[in-house]
């Protein structure tokens, strides 16, 4: 586990946090490995001892979910012959873009100006070409700015996430300029 800071360019002011998980895999059982002991012994200073409590995986979902639906193309495609991991947080975008346009959202609907405070993610399993993959989503019944999502194949699950929103719309914000 690897926690650094993404900050502003200049001025070194920390913008947000992450936290990175890796995994080594064997290309000939596709299972995790070890990873090489040159590895661990070289990034030791940037490990934590265990997972920050948001990569926890989602165990169950309400009564009450959307769901939108995706065949993986190949422009999803690594060169690993398997879905990109990026390509996971695209499909959780059109997710809530379907949630907010059939009205599923009962807070995040009615929020002017959304700021993401928070996100965590899980990649569980690996997905491949033309997989058809069904994207649970919802809305946390305790805190309403918060969204849950889980990708499912063929009813297992291979991505959890969470996005939680800003209550305070009015926080300073860096933005950044292209």
């Amino acid at each position: 586990m690897f926690q650094g800071d993404i900050v502003v360019p200049g001025n070194s002011t920390a913008v947000a946090q992450h936290y990175v998980q890796m995994v080594h895999v064997s290309t000939e059982t596709r299972r995790p490995i070890p990873l090489p002991q040159w590895v661990t012994e070289k990034y030791r200073h940037l490990s934590k001892s265990s997972p920050p409590e948001n990569m926890q995986p989602l165990t169950s979902w309400p009564s009450r979910v959307h769901k939108y639906c995706v065949t993986v193309p190949q422009r999803d495609i690594d060169v690993n012959q398997h879905t990109n991991q990026a390509s996971y947080v695209k499909y959780v975008e059109e997710a809530i873009s379907g949630g907010l346009r059939s009205g599923f959202y009962t807070v995040l609907g009615q929020i002017t100006d959304p700021f993401i405070e928070k996100v965590g993610m899980l990649y569980r399993r690996e997905t491949l070409l033309g997989d058809h993959l069904e994207v649970l989503n919802w809305e946390d019944s305790a805190e309403p700015r918060k969204l849950f999502f889980q990708i499912l194949k063929n009813s297992n699950p291979v991505f959890d996430c969470f996005i939680q929103y800003s209550e305070d719309s009015s926080k300073e914000r860096t933005l950044a300029k292209l």
